[in-house]
């Protein structure tokens, strides 16, 4: 099978280079090493120098990623929280609307505020996938985020095979409590314990979104065009919700998502952002 592996979205500012190579050398020791399939690893990211200065090639990993990341300028966005349009229905949206109204004030200032680029991951994964070659048209696509670390004791091949044998969308995160035991998330990503969120509406870890730290889909299940103009139309929601929009809701696929093994670095940290 062939797969592309897409590292797109943006490393925190304030992330270190032991980070970034940490998290890359995982993706590259469960995929770019790979004896199954033939595995390209693309990356794309926004043109910011806090990007090109922890890149600095100390190590392998760090030197493929240098030497193959797409860089673009980042776009200005807007506001992703907001009622309308009304493309999901679930207890869960208006939660986050809530959760996010207070955040809502000088999203034109430069830099853009975190809650705002959320927008911005499936954008970022667009312009990665433009970039590959008709010649290199993949069987599968594993979108990772730059700042996530995978489990070694897990084996992804199963949900591979899944994804494409039964033309659904996976997706992969470690939940955490937003408390202050950081280890507990940590453990429950380094053991590889895993379980598969219950696929009903009344469950809002499963309805209407898709786990983003690690998303394995078949090329036809992502329209560019479509987020395109989601984007440019303001109509294009944030991360997990909006990559349910991008995969499931406008190409009327099935999903799920599975709470282990992938985990973003700042929630095993202790810190809103690692540093």
């Amino acid at each position: 099978m062939k797969i592309d592996v897409l590292v797109t979205g943006q490393f925190p500012s304030n992330g270190n280079w032991r980070h970034l190579s940490d998290a890359l050398y995982r993706i590259s020791h469960h995929f770019g090493s790979s004896t199954k399939h033939d595995v390209i690893t693309r990356y794309h990211t926004w043109n910011r120098a806090s990007m090109r200065q922890i890149l600095v090639p100390t190590n392998d990993v760090l030197s493929h990623a240098k030497q193959y990341t797409i860089y673009s300028e980042m776009p200005h966005t807007y506001n992703p929280y907001k009622p309308a349009p009304k493309f999901v229905d679930t207890p869960g949206w208006d939660i986050q609307l809530k959760k996010h109204a207070g955040k809502n004030t000088n999203i034109e200032k430069w830099p853009q505020p975190g809650h705002v680029t959320r927008a911005l991951q499936q954008v970022s994964t667009c312009k990665l996938i433009k970039s590959i070659p008709e010649s290199r048209k993949p069987d599968l696509f594993i979108r990772i985020r730059w700042d996530v670390l995978l489990s070694y004791n897990f084996d992804f091949e199963k949900y591979i095979q899944k994804a494409y044998n039964e033309d659904i969308v996976v997706g992969f995160h470690t939940r955490h409590d937003g408390g202050t035991d950081w280890s507990v998330t940590r453990k429950t990503m380094e053991t590889g314990h895993y379980k598969i969120e219950e696929a009903v509406d009344s469950n809002p870890e499963w309805h209407q979104k898709v786990y983003d730290s690690v998303i394995m889909f078949k090329p036809e299940a992502i329209n560019t065009n479509i987020v395109d103009h989601w984007f440019n139309t303001k109509m294009l929601l944030p991360a997990e919700w909006g990559w349910w929009q991008c995969l499931c809701y406008s190409t009327k696929r099935p999903h799920m998502n599975i709470d282990g093994v992938a985990a973003v670095i700042r929630h095993m940290e202790g810190e809103a952002h690692v540093g």
